[in-house]
Formats: C-alpha cells, structure tokens, sequence
C-alpha cells in the first residue's frame, strides 16, 4: 500500500474539487491529506479502490493532480 506523493495543481482543480462528487472528493482527500494511499482515499471518498484508482487517473491525465518531486534523496 505505497503512498502516493500527489498536489492539486491549478484553478480548474480547485473549482472541481468544490463542485464535489467523486473527483472533487479525491482533490479534497489529497489536498488535506498529504502523502496519501490508494486504500486511503478510497475509504476517504467513499469509492472502491478500483474506482479510486480508475479516478486518480483521470485527474492526473486532465492535470489536475501533480506527482510531487521526491524528495528522500538529496
């Protein structure tokens, strides 16, 4: 269960995540959340982890969500 390292990014990522729904929920989840695990936001969002998944994707193709830069080895 590895965390993802995931930002919001950008004005259309905000106005979805306060339009809600599934998505939204998601944007909420990582922004409040940090560093996060898939079985994480999908208990937070109330979505099965297949669906949690399906919708990260989703959002990370529409650029909404970021991949943050690791940090662990410098």
């Amino acid at each position: 269960m590895a965390n993802f390292a995931l930002t919001v990014t950008g004005k259309r990522a905000v106005t979805e995540q306060r339009a809600g729904g599934q998505a939204g929920a998601i944007l909420y989840a990582i922004d409040e959340r940090g560093p996060i695990s898939l079985h994480e936001i999908a208990e937070a969002t109330a979505q099965s982890p297949k669906a949690a998944q399906i919708n990260i994707r989703k959002l990370h193709k529409a650029r909404m969500i970021q991949t943050a830069p690791d940090m662990g080895d410098e």
